[in-house]
């Protein structure tokens, strides 16, 4: 019996980390917070290995991350099954945020998302012209 449990248990508490991680986003909520987010650069050096299969060394290179404005809103729904409040922060364009009010019913569907992504990136050149 002991070997038995023993080796249904690390079954069990892989099965209830999967089942616990299935839970949906919810989709529909009152409105608790907006979030304004103004568009700024950032310069991160980002480390890449080189390697002839002997030896191997490490270089940074400069990249240069462009984020855009951003627009958030953050919603809770009570969930009768969990007995809890869950929340779901959306990214979302200015006319939408422009239009919900704190307190407000809002109902996300993918069109209020933006159509252009959060951030880009470039490498900066670091290459120097020799005269």
């Amino acid at each position: 019996m002991k070997r038995t449990l023993r080796n249904v248990l690390p079954a069990i508490f892989v099965l209830t980390i999967i089942l616990c991680g299935c839970s949906e986003k919810i989709t529909k909520g009152e409105v608790v917070s907006k979030k304004y987010s103004p568009a700024y650069t950032q310069m991160q050096m980002i480390p890449v290995i080189y390697s002839d299969g002997k030896t191997s060394h490490t270089s940074f290179i400069p990249y240069t991350y462009y984020y855009s404005e951003k627009w958030e809103v953050t919603i809770q729904q009570w969930n009768q099954d969990d007995q809890n409040i869950q929340k779901a922060t959306y990214r979302i364009t200015e006319e939408v945020y422009n239009n919900i009010e704190i307190g407000a019913e809002f109902v996300y569907s993918k069109e209020m998302e933006p159509n252009y992504p959060e951030y880009t990136r470039e490498q900066n050149d670091t290459s120097r012209e020799k005269n």
